[in-house]
């Protein structure tokens, strides 16, 4: 890294150098008194400063607008969104409610194990995606945190090298990716699970047959809910609760990726920025943390991680938990 020599301090560049280049000034005790300047951290240029903007928020954006729908974006703090929350999980419920009684009535009057199994199957999924809305509010304190500290990480982008700067564009394409695979491949799948049932009557010409009508989810009404217009609302009914849950699985999981990719590229940002460093910057007390490059101020801008992943860490172990007691039943 090249070093700039005068005999006088301040040291005076030209405006072109001063306006691309950010020092600090670290003094030799050698022969003549000196200030040597180190080349810190190139400003970044216009383009990047755009990327920079583009690429955190496209990071974001889909799963930003999903959990907002559903009253899980952690920084949504007013009443209504925990109304809305609250009003979308109840209406969950109550749509799965007459599977859970028909299941529980298959337990103790079929002696079928394949018929029990099978409605078991059919209800359980409702474990992990319940978990995800009471996780969801009960860690929203933690990802408010981890939102904040995304936010400052990229603030921070501009005082970053090009290589770092590199990693985390890099990391937040792939989040975005791997979001919006996840999410099409979700409703797609939604997609099918609530056209099957249209498609199996259409198939039997039974579309207006009461007798064989069947739900996307099956249960044990108090009603008869194969006759017109009970049908079709329930159908509109089931066919929105299955959307909000398909909602669920997507943004929730799809935010957990964003956290841990961007966790990823901030210990590939100290990784680089560490191998850079060689022990002869001092802290520099006119500076904060972001603008300084000295040990100290890198373990600070950096320190953060240890509670991001210990946060993503209890989140993911609950919903293993709740996958894994669903695939044991």
């Amino acid at each position: 890294m090249p070093y700039y020599r005068h005999s006088r301090s301040p040291v005076l560049f030209s405006n072109q150098y001063h306006s691309r280049l950010l020092l600090e000034a670290d003094y030799c005790n050698g022969g003549d008194r000196c200030m040597m300047i180190r080349i810190i951290r190139p400003k970044p240029s216009e383009p990047d400063d755009v990327e920079e903007i583009g690429s955190f928020d496209r990071a974001i954006a889909i799963i930003r607008y999903g959990m907002r729908l559903l009253g899980f974006w952690p920084q949504d703090t007013w009443f209504l969104c925990n109304l809305q929350c609250g009003s979308i999980f109840i209406l969950i419920v109550l749509t799965v409610f007459p599977a859970i009684v028909q299941t529980y009535s298959v337990l103790y009057t079929v002696t079928d194990w394949n018929s029990v199994m099978h409605e078991i199957l059919g209800t359980v999924p409702i474990i992990p995606l319940l978990a995800r809305f009471v996780f969801m509010k009960v860690m929203a304190r933690n990802f408010r945190f981890i939102l904040y500290t995304m936010t400052a990480d990229w603030a921070n982008y501009r005082y970053l090298a090009k290589r770092s700067r590199q990693i985390m564009i890099y990391y937040a394409k792939r989040g975005r990716r791997f979001s919006i695979l996840s999410t099409m491949l979700l409703m797609l799948a939604t997609m099918g699970f609530m056209l099957t049932p249209v498609v199996n009557m259409w198939r039997n010409n039974g579309v207006w047959n009461a007798t064989i009508r069947t739900l996307p989810q099956e249960g044990l009404y108090p009603f008869r809910e194969k006759e017109s217009p009970v049908y079709e609302i329930l159908y509109v009914v089931q066919s929105l609760t299955t959307f909000f849950s398909t909602t669920a699985f997507a943004t929730v999981d799809c935010f957990l990726y964003i956290i841990v990719f961007h966790a990823c590229g901030q210990f590939d940002v100290l990784a680089a920025t560490l191998k850079q460093y060689d022990g002869s910057i001092r802290h520099c007390y006119t500076k904060n943390a972001r603008n300084c490059a000295c040990l100290s101020c890198i373990v600070k801008l950096h320190v953060h991680i240890l509670s991001t992943f210990n946060t993503v860490d209890t989140v993911l172990f609950a919903q293993i938990l709740a996958a894994f007691s669903r695939h044991n039943c």
